[in-house]
């Protein structure tokens, strides 16, 4: 017989996270490559993703505020990865070349004065969005009694796969 699940209470880190996997099976199910026999379909299913992702998205959007950068940080960023460019090797297409995500610089100590510099520049902009970040990072410890909308297990789609049914467990309702 299959151990129950104990009762915890969520964090908004756990929120952010089922947000996450309804966001990636609604993905999964636009996606025109995938057959339409592996797609997740039913009622119950397919309400109670709506349901949670429309609530969570009500719940999470302050934290959402909080993460989003402002507008002269944006524009920082912009001027960083522009800088990038500037510096980065290029192939013979005159195409940036990328290493593990990343731009290959053509002369690092050049790319760094100009770098620090636009940091300078930005200072106030980088330390408050740091702040933010780090106050994000916070409140996804922050307990919190969110309700979700039940799903039974009996109404899981058959074609479901580990990882989706992973991003959406604490809204699974265990059969008794």
């Amino acid at each position: 017989m299959a151990e129950k699940r104990k009762e915890k209470k969520l964090t908004n880190n756990d929120l952010y996270s089922v947000l996450q996997g309804i966001r990636n099976i609604n993905d999964y199910n636009n996606n025109p490559d995938i057959k339409p026999e592996m797609k997740l379909y039913g009622k119950k299913f397919s309400y109670a993703l709506a349901k949670n992702q429309k609530m969570l998205e009500n719940e999470g959007l302050y934290l959402e505020t909080i993460l989003k950068p402002s507008d002269k940080y944006s524009e920082y960023d912009k001027k960083r990865m522009e800088l990038r460019k500037k510096h980065a090797k290029k192939d013979k297409n005159g195409t940036e070349l990328i290493m593990d995500n990343m731009f290959v610089l053509e002369n690092q100590k050049k790319y760094d004065k100009e770098a620090e510099d636009l940091q300078t520049e930005y200072k106030e902009e980088i330390e408050m969005r740091e702040k933010h970040i780090e106050k994000f990072n916070e409140s996804l410890l922050d307990e919190t009694d969110f309700k979700f909308h039940l799903l039974e297990e009996k109404h899981l789609p058959e074609s479901i796969l580990p990882n989706q049914l992973k991003g959406i467990f604490e809204m699974i309702k265990e059969d008794t």
